[in-house]
């Protein structure tokens, strides 16, 4: 292995176990680590107790759902090629929610949000983060 290679293997490995760490111990959604759009998405269909997090019942039903809505062959597991699938429906589904956030927020048309635009996809974000933690009290 040339000097070159080492050091990409290294550094990769060094990214690699970055982002391990940054996911923090419970993962999105369960209480610790990154929380992204899809983690609002999934506490709002299966907190079925709304206390803003996913208990185990809760994180289990997610997952039944998940495998459900992907298990094409329908033997209760995924398979790789079923993995992949999955993995490409939600970029897909990604990329329609960016869309749409660009279309309701992009208010002069020029394909990209200025800071006053980006500041009212802030606004509404965080006015639903305190509706939701407001229905928990």
């Amino acid at each position: 292995m040339t000097k070159k290679n080492l050091i990409a293997v290294v550094a990769g490995l060094g990214l690699l176990g970055a982002g391990v760490a940054q996911a923090g111990p419970g993962g999105p959604g369960q209480g610790g680590g990154r929380r992204g759009p899809g983690a609002a998405h999934l506490l709002e269909k299966f907190d079925l107790d709304k206390d803003g997090q996913l208990s185990e019942d809760e994180r289990a039903r997610a997952r039944a759902a998940f495998v459900a809505k992907h298990d094409k062959d329908g033997d209760g597991e995924l398979s790789q090629g079923e993995k992949q699938a999955a993995r490409f429906d939600r970029r897909i589904d990604r990329a329609e929610r960016a869309a749409e956030m660009l279309k309701r927020f992009d208010t002069d048309q020029d394909g990209k949000l200025n800071d006053a635009e980006r500041a009212a996809l802030r606004a509404e974000g965080e006015a639903k983060r305190a509706e939701r933690k407001a229905g928990k009290s």
